[in-house]
């Protein structure tokens, strides 16, 4: 059971989007094999269902029901419940991820520097950005993908019902730099 736990603990969590659309298929799927097992009630003419009136394969639709269940199963926040310690070293290690991701982030104004041919300032504001998102630990490297994996996980664990807390654009920094992309009003 431990190394089930383990494994688990790897799994992303859904969203709650992610967890209701899973769901709705779900639901469309059954309902489609539903209606091949009952004679359609709206054509008089027609009196077996269409189960026996055509060779139909359902083995695809009931794997993928099976296959969805299985997903609501191991990656549905509400099946993850937390103890109280569980959930206060998980906050804790939220918060510690999430220090260490804005540090290793661009800043919002890094993201909307762009390459220019007649502007030196502004192509040389564009290297450096694409140098600091290339180094080792920011957000090009695996290093920095594992973490904010991680911290997205935790969030949707955490607070299943806050999209918010698993952003990563809600915590991207501020910068003091503009962009050249703005223009200021005369």
């Amino acid at each position: 059971m431990q190394a089930k736990a383990n494994n688990t603990s790897k799994l992303p969590v859904l969203s709650r989007r992610e967890v209701e659309d899973i769901k709705s298929k779900i639901d469309a799927d059954k309902s489609y094999l539903g209606q091949l097992d009952r004679s359609p009630s709206d054509d008089p003419g027609t009196h077996l269902p269409a189960k026996q009136v055509v060779e139909i394969d359902t083995g695809a639709v009931e794997s993928r029901i099976r296959r969805n269940e299985k997903a609501l199963a191991a990656m549905d926040p509400a099946n993850q419940k937390l103890s109280g310690e569980q959930r206060k070293k998980s906050e804790s290690r939220y918060f510690q991820l999430k220090d260490i991701i804005v540090k290793k982030m661009l800043t919002r104004e890094e993201m909307d520097y762009f390459p220019s041919a007649n502007d030196g300032v502004k192509q040389a504001n564009y290297e450096l950005a694409v140098r600091k998102a290339t180094e080792a630990g920011y957000e090009g490297s695996q290093e920095y993908n594992v973490s904010a994996q991680e911290f997205k996980r935790l969030g949707r664990l955490l607070w299943p019902e806050d999209p918010e807390m698993c952003s990563l654009s809600k915590i991207r920094p501020r910068g003091n730099a503009t962009s050249g992309r703005h223009f200021a009003k005369v």
